[in-house]
């Protein structure tokens, strides 16, 4: 089958790799509709997370098909359309059990190669093997199409945790750091939860407009001071709520300066320095509170119901739709910021549309 394999620093290829098996019994195996490319793949292929091996089969964002499974499945059949979680918890273990599943400890994350639990092959391929069906994937229902289900995966849940962990009421205001696909996803959910006023910082043009499609005040980092612009927009206070989906000490310290006193910081990018500093003095001298996010499986249902009702529509913030096989050129377009989200559709797969398309 084909599939976007790791060539060394900075680097993708498409090749020829062997389909993937069942293993246990149960063991969902996919047949893929439609990956997505990711900012953590740019910086697992850039080793900002260690040392990737090459030909590791990268994606953890991914929608499919049932084609094969295991004797141990009951709740899914071939043929069900299905999304996995980005990272597959066991299920049984005591984090599991009380709703912890990215702290399982016998977590693994498609597509990372050895870097988070056992390897695990992802889903920018034609086929992947799925472990633990029963609790790594939901159902797609018919309202949902396939470009909306893929965010429920991964992204869409990050940026609802991070909205939520930020207890973002009817009439706050909140501001979000950095507009790529977290950012702006951000930006929706903070509606949903009845965020008065929604302040998107960024210094990409295109990122803007974008955020500012989606209801946002932008503010262009390279022309006004994003402290004292944001601030101003928020009666000289500040946000109630700042979510830094960038990541990094530099957007760390300006969420911090920038959120009203007795705020809250909410974290979801993820850190690309090699040293992340965390400055204690300024959070307790403004008693802010600070809390991280990886997202969380167990709200895919309520996701989906939120999408079918038409409160979310994620697939509003793609971009670019190419075969699988111009991987390459997608890495391209997505490391150069040319692209907000990009499809990679096997040639082989009909996506499937929306039911207004």
């Amino acid at each position: 089958m084909k599939a976007v394999t790791f060539e060394g620093h900075g680097a993708v290829a498409v090749r020829d790799v062997e389909r993937p098996r069942l293993q246990d019994p149960e063991d969902v195996l996919l047949k893929v509709s439609a990956a997505a490319i990711c900012g953590s793949d740019v910086h697992l292929i850039s080793d900002h997370m260690g040392p990737l091996p090459v030909g590791t089969v990268l994606g953890h964002e991914f929608v499919g098909v049932v084609e094969e499974i295991g004797p141990g499945v009951s709740r899914f059949k071939v043929g069900d359309r299905v999304v996995a979680a980005c990272t597959t918890a066991c299920g049984e273990c005591w984090y599991c059990l009380n709703g912890f599943h990215c702290q399982c400890q016998g977590r693994s994350a498609f597509g990372h190669g050895p870097l988070i639990g056992h390897e695990l092959p992802g889903g920018q391929a034609e086929y992947v093997r799925v472990p633990v069906a029963h609790t790594n994937l939901h159902a797609v229902p018919h309202a949902v199409s396939d470009e909306q289900a893929i965010f429920v995966g991964d992204i869409l849940a990050t940026a609802y945790v991070a909205v939520r962990n930020a207890a973002v009421s009817p009439g706050d205001a909140v501001a979000v750091i950095g507009c790529g696909p977290v950012g702006l996803l951000v930006i929706e959910c903070a509606s949903l939860f009845g965020a008065a006023q929604v302040i998107a910082i960024d210094r990409v043009p295109q990122r803007l407009e974008q955020a500012g499609a989606l209801g946002a005040r932008a503010i262009d980092l390279g022309l006004a001071d994003p402290v004292e612009a944001g601030r101003a927009l928020v009666d000289g206070r500040g946000p109630d709520a700042v979510i830094d989906a960038a990541g990094g000490s530099a957007t760390l310290n300006l969420a911090l300066e920038l959120v009203r006193p007795r705020g809250i910081v909410s974290i979801v990018g993820v850190p690309g320095d090699p040293q992340y500093t965390f400055p204690a003095g300024p959070m307790m001298a403004k008693e802010v509170t600070v809390c991280f996010g990886l997202g969380d499986p167990r709200v895919g249902p309520r996701l989906m119901e939120l999408i079918a009702a038409g409160r979310l529509d994620p697939a509003k913030i793609i971009s670019h739709r190419l075969p699988l096989t111009e991987a390459v050129r997608a890495y391209e377009l997505f490391q150069a910021r040319e692209a907000t989200k990009v499809m990679l559709v096997p040639q082989a797969s009909h996506l499937r549309p929306r039911e207004d398309s």
